[in-house]
């Protein structure tokens, strides 16, 4: 499958079916987290995989109680491990432990979907009831929760904006790239010819 059809083919999955996920396909998807961009190369990331009833429930109810998440038979929870970044980015390493544990995050979705897998990117949490649950050290913050399973029936993904509504030239609500051509008109003839 291509990158574009994967992109395609995820959407947010909140109701899953019971059919267990293989260990060695969670492993792969948590391969290619492991492959993913990290400011300054820290690799803060670290990932726990949660199949235990029990603690999906619980998490379930410290995230403001979406108890929907207990559909899906795998939870993996990101966490950023912020003592390298602290030393390394001492103004930045809060919005580098989300960016970082953000971008993994999207590896593992993607690649799950190349697998038949939905997820479901779950960020509403009380962090102090995730860290608690999930036996975090202190110097551990609960970034993101990923649902993971195979999803129950289909969803249509939700529509998104056109091009030509989000991408600006130079400078904010600069629409043009010149003045006698709207961006509509470039996305027609494909992007690689956008002028650089």
């Amino acid at each position: 499958m291509k990158l574009k059809d994967l992109i395609l083919n995820r959407y947010s999955v909140r109701e899953y079916d019971k059919k267990e996920v293989k260990s060695w396909i969670i492993s792969e998807i948590l391969e290619s987290a492991r492959l993913a961009p990290s400011a300054g190369n820290t690799q803060n990331w670290r990932f726990i995989v949660v199949r235990s009833p029990d603690t999906r429930t619980a998490l379930a109810g410290a995230s403001l109680r979406q108890y929907w998440m207990t559909t899906a038979p795998v939870f993996i929870a990101i966490c950023s491990d912020n003592l390298k970044l602290k030393k390394l980015h001492k103004d930045k390493w809060k919005k580098y432990a989300t960016q970082d544990c953000a971008i993994a995050a999207t590896y593992m979705m993607l690649k799950a979907v190349e697998f038949g897998l939905g997820t479901c990117w779950v960020g509403a949490f009380d962090d102090s009831k995730v860290s608690s649950i999930l036996g975090l050290d202190k110097d551990l913050t609960p970034e993101v929760i990923l649902t993971l399973g195979y999803p129950k029936g289909h969803v249509k993904p939700h529509k998104r904006h056109a091009l030509d509504k989000i991408v600006f030239f130079e400078k904010y609500k600069n629409k043009m790239d010149k003045p006698s051509m709207r961006l509509s008109d470039y996305v027609k003839k494909g992007l690689s010819k956008l002028k650089k």
